[in-house]
């Protein structure tokens, strides 16, 4: 590629017979709304399976006031960190850290998929005492006869 921006084949629309001028390309383009819901729902779960939540919340509640530094941060590391989550799950995250609206609605998938766990856990947790207690009765039955 001559004299172009090397970072523009990385984009998943870029066409090399069809060069753009700086007025014209962005980094990031606009993301779809369904995409960054599909990553933000895939964070939150990972992150809840993980046990991570709380600490992911607290970091995310911490750094809502500079959430446009850190996309920034993020774009000035991009080269040493797209790789870690794929192009595409990368410029959504990026977009994501850009806005504290979309970071709000991490934060609540995130304690959503906290709860969702929780409650998977205690369920498991009731069932295993009830099958130990009927397994106690059937012990109990079995002896008196």
């Amino acid at each position: 590629m001559s004299g172009g921006d090397p970072t523009r084949e990385l984009r998943p629309d870029f066409d090399p017979d069809h060069p753009r001028g700086l007025d014209e390309w962005r980094a990031v383009e606009e993301a779809d709304p369904q995409q960054l819901a599909d990553l933000q729902a895939r964070i939150a779960k990972k992150l809840a399976d993980l046990e991570m939540a709380t600490p992911a919340i607290i970091a995310l509640e911490s750094t809502k006031p500079v959430t446009f530094i850190v996309s920034q941060a993020l774009a000035a590391g991009e080269p040493l960190l797209y790789w870690l989550a794929g192009l595409q799950d990368y410029y959504n995250f990026r977009k994501v850290m850009e806005d504290r609206e979309q970071v709000e609605k991490l934060i609540q998938r995130i304690e959503e998929a906290d709860e969702t766990r929780r409650e998977r856990i205690a369920y498991r947790k009731a069932a295993r005492r009830r099958l130990r207690e009927w397994k106690r009765a059937r012990r109990r039955r079995a002896g008196l006869r």
